[in-house]
């Protein structure tokens, strides 16, 4: 018999199958469709989970059928009893990257992900092939409609407009839509004032979403969004304009997780997409909390590199669910070695510091860590060999991870690494780099210098006036979210490998209250992306049959 793994739920196991259906029901929008595999990106992807239940005891087929397919069709493939069953959560696609140029590679990876024609979800008549971003879009821009509304209406909450916080949002890139006059044209069109949009991925609401435990929890934290600040210098909130309410309606849907399935019959639980270059990187704490009571091993993306989506999930979404890992997998491929060394087709080792910086922030959050180095058609076994035994000489374990070529078949050295990492951690040695008690501008300086290599952090005057002020008001007390370039350990996206002794310039900051964080944005990262000079839009089309072109990746 498989022993009970050590990071336990605490589930009793003499519930009976029928009532972890009953669990999984209300909770899963049952979302069947037949994923791609697209193994450039690895089968496993981040931080590993343990959960109680072991494979033999479900019954999981009859529970997550399309409750619109005949009986018996499309079903998740069973388990083999001695086989134990993981489940892999990530982050949905998004409109905006599948537009741009700069993320062609993620577009890639999330359209194959999710099918956009097959996934279907609630009565037979809706069809939601994209995820929730609508439903996000829509609530957000709704708090700011309403915050309008007031503003036209008399303002009896004695909202400052220089003081408000609150934008709005969509999930497209459009640069000349980062600042904006609304308002315009007299009086009957509202009070004029300056304000703009941010891309869906950095919506609060996101955020809060992916945080969120429930519909109750969802609600304090929606209750809990501060719009912007009165003529006292007192926050407002989306309670005081009565909007939890209308946002409650239009999230009452997508509060529930995606299910969906690999080819190869494994299921994948698809829920939300804060990037983790703007936001916290990775898929819903309902998602996870699902994926741990019924697997054995949860596999959760955290987005980019360690320094973003794995240091947010450490520090910033372990110590809010609690959740700890049991190990990480940590993604490479030569193409990346080879670009972090600064000459795409130069040699390897010009890239290994990097690669090591990686390596130890994980071992300063105290979690076991597997290098999986992708296998491509066109990689050589000398290049491939050279990298393993850099990674030996660290005193890593490393798996060549074949999935491109072989699909889950290339994965299974990887998957038993990562097993025995798990089995073996410590979860009382996971612990973030901060603690609440520090300021914030220790919590920044903190992931800046030990995190991110850099000697110190520097913060602009309007900066630091904000950080007083949200300490003033009692927010001190929350993690940070640092918002910032994907393509470096820096703040500038063209300093390759492994900088030390730079300055994290902080530029602005902002109040996230309802999801629970304070957001920094360093260097030139922009809330709202622009489209590049030919924009990956350009490159898609629809034929006479209504099948897509383009986005067959």
């Amino acid at each position: 018999m498989t022993p009970v793994p050590k990071r336990a739920v605490q589930l009793s196991p003499r519930r009976r199958p029928q009532s972890r259906e009953r669990m999984a029901e209300p909770l899963l929008r049952r979302r069947i469709g037949q994923h791609r595999r697209d193994p450039r990106h690895g089968v496993v992807r981040g931080v590993v989970h343990q959960g109680r239940l072991m494979a033999d005891n479900l019954h999981l087929a009859p529970a997550l059928r399309h409750p619109h397919d005949d009986a018996g069709s499309r079903q998740f493939s069973r388990c083999h009893p001695e086989v134990l069953f993981a489940a892999f959560n990530r982050t949905m696609p998004s409109a905006a990257i599948a537009m741009w140029t700069k993320l062609a590679a993620a577009a890639k990876f999330a359209t194959a992900r999710l099918p956009l024609v097959v996934v279907r979800s609630g009565p037979a008549h809706e069809d939601r092939r994209a995820g929730d971003f609508h439903a996000i879009t829509a609530a957000h821009n709704l708090l700011a409609a309403l915050l309008d509304t007031h503003l036209h209406f008399g303002n009896d909450l004695r909202i400052n407009p220089q003081e408000i916080l609150w934008p709005r949002c969509m999930d497209l890139n459009d640069r000349a839509l980062r600042r904006i006059a609304t308002g315009l044209g007299g009086r009957a069109n509202g009070p004029a004032r300056e304000t703009g949009f941010v891309i869906t991925a950095a919506s609060e609401i996101m955020a809060i979403l992916a945080l969120s435990e429930g519909r109750a929890d969802l609600r304090q934290r929606l209750a809990r969004i501060v719009v912007g600040f009165n003529y006292d210098g007192a926050p407002v909130t989306a309670n005081d304009l009565k909007a939890v309410g209308p946002m409650m309606v239009l999230l009452n849907d997508a509060v529930l997780p995606n299910l969906v399935q690999t080819n190869e019959g494994a299921p994948a639980i698809v829920h939300f997409g804060p990037f983790a270059n703007i936001a916290h990187g990775t898929s819903s704490v309902l998602a996870q909390r699902i994926g741990l009571h019924l697997a054995d091993y949860v596999v959760n993306e955290t987005g980019f590199a360690a320094d973003l989506g794995a240091e947010k999930f450490f520090d910033l979404v372990m110590p809010m669910c609690g959740h700890v890992p049991a190990a990480a997998a940590v993604i490479v491929t030569l193409k990346a070695l080879r670009t972090q060394g600064g000459a795409p087709d130069g040699p390897l080792e010009p890239g290994f510091p990097n690669l090591a910086r990686h390596l130890d922030n994980l071992k300063r959050w105290g979690v076991p860590a597997v290098i999986a180095l992708n296998r491509f058609p066109g990689d050589t076994a000398s290049d491939l060999e050279q990298v393993m035994s850099y990674c030996r000489s660290l005193g890593a374990d490393v798996a060549l991870a074949e999935g491109y070529t072989k699909g889950g078949a290339g994965m299974t050295d990887l998957a038993h690494k990562l097993v025995a990492a798990a089995q073996a951690s410590d979860p009382a040695a996971v612990k973030p780099i901060y603690s609440p008690v520090q300021t914030l501008e220790e919590k920044i300086t903190a992931v800046a210098t030990q995190i991110y290599g850099a000697a110190r952090a520097w913060f602009k005057p309007a900066a630091k006036t904000r950080l007083a002020k949200l300490a003033t008001l009692g927010y001190g007390p929350l993690p940070v979210c640092i918002a910032k370039t994907q393509y470096s350990f820096t703040a500038d996206p063209k300093q390759m490998g492994a900088p030390s002794g730079w300055t994290l310039n902080v530029g602005e900051v902002t109040l996230s209250a309802g999801a629970g964080f304070v957001v920094a944005i360093a260097g030139s990262m922009m809330l709202m992306p622009g489209l590049g000079t030919v924009p990956q839009a350009q490159k898609l089309d629809v034929d006479d049959r209504g099948a897509m072109i383009g986005m067959d990746y």
